[in-house]
Formats: structure tokens, C-alpha cells, sequence
């Protein structure tokens, strides 16, 4: 089983190598989505044996990352957000660095021209990312943390046991449809999703 397993994540990182290579214009867009724990992360971490990756942690799913050999690992610029219910992180710092412009992020929690981390000089990841060229891909992992990260902020201020509406969900579906949007300017993004 893990033979069919592994030939077949060879089968998809090549269709995933020549589609994107084949593209070289701004707005290629693809996705990689299924269970949680089936190995999508891994998919496309994969394709650091082509592309560099410019990689966007939502969900801490780039532990698997450190399973590359060390050589794809250099090929990532890896960003953390800490996203959690109480700090919807994601949906603030995504929103702001798909917008065109250089931004400072900083590395303890995710987030843009944070006035604690300046003060302190603490570790910053500049960002411009409309400024990367064809040979890196965005790769924002995962899209559904960005969705549940965009419900939080829209409910950060309500008691935990709200049941979100219609109030609710019609500027989460607005606001992820922005994202997308963004996204499609990009040069070449790759995103991860769960299918539940």
C-alpha cells in the first residue's frame, strides 16, 4: 500500500511540476486538497526539488517539512502564524501580504509591523511578495485555517458558545473570496485544504 502510496505522490508532483512550469504567466493557481493526515503538505513540499517555496503556515503543518533533505529545506522561506481561536492571527497578516507592497513580519506572532516585536528588535521576515519571480511559489497552508481564522476574527468580541449566522458567515464567504482574488494576481500559488 505505501508503494502505490508513494508512486503515486511521484505521479502528482510531476503533473504539479509541468502545469506549473508550463504556465509562466501571474495567476496560476492550484490547489491540493483531502483528509487531514493524508500527506498534503508533504505533496507539495515536494516540489522544492523545482521551485523555491515561499511557504505560509497556518496550521503548524510544516513539520513535515523537516523530513526533506536538507537541500529542499534551504529552497523555503518558511512563515509560522500562530493561529489559534482566541489570536485569528492568519486572517490580519494573509489579508495584508497578498496586497502589492513590502511588509515586516514578525517571526514570535505572525503578525505585520508588530509594534512589540519593532520596539524590541525581535526577529522580522520582510515580505514583498509580489516581488518573487517564477521560480517561487506561494504556498499558504492551510486555506481552510484561513476560513476558520476569518470566522474567529468576525466572533472574536462574542461569548464562546455563539452560534455564528448569517451576519457571520455572509463576510467570511466575502472575505475569502477577497483572498482568492488575491491570490489569482500572484505569480504562482499553491494551497492546502481539508476536504472536511
Amino acid at each position: 500500500m505505501e508503494k502505490q502510496f508513494l508512486k503515486f505522490l511521484v505521479l502528482c508532483i510531476n503533473f504539479l511540476h509541468e502545469t506549473l512550469r508550463s504556465r509562466t504567466a501571474a495567476g496560476t493557481t492550484s490547489y491540493v486538497f483531502g483528509d487531514p493526515k493524508v500527506g498534503k503538505s508533504e505533496l507539495v513540499g515536494e516540489l522544492t526539488k523545482y521551485f523555491n517555496l515561499f511557504w505560509f503556515s497556518l496550521d503548524g503543518g510544516h513539520s513535515v517539512l523537516y523530513k526533506l533533505p536538507a537541500a529542499q529545506q534551504e529552497k523555503i522561506r518558511l512563515i509560522v502564524l500562530p493561529d489559534t481561536g482566541d489570536y485569528p492571527i492568519a486572517a490580519e497578516t494573509c489579508r495584508k501580504v497578498m496586497k502589492p507592497g513590502a511588509y515586516q513580519v514578525c517571526l514570535q506572532h505572525g503578525k505585520v509591523s508588530c509594534f512589540l516585536c519593532l520596539k524590541e528588535k525581535n526577529p522580522i521576515e520582510e515580505i514583498n511578495l509580489h516581488a518573487l519571480d517564477l521560480d517561487w511559489i506561494i504556498v499558504w497552508d492551510n486555506l481552510s485555517q484561513l476560513g476558520d481564522s476569518i470566522m474567529n476574527h468576525l466572533t472574536k468580541d462574542k461569548e464562546d458558545t455563539f452560534k455564528p449566522g448569517w451576519d457571520e458567515y455572509m463576510p467570511q464567504g466575502q472575505l475569502l473570496t477577497n483572498s482568492l482574488v488575491a491570490f489569482s494576481i500572484l505569480l504562482r500559488i499553491t494551497s492546502v485544504l481539508h476536504t472536511q
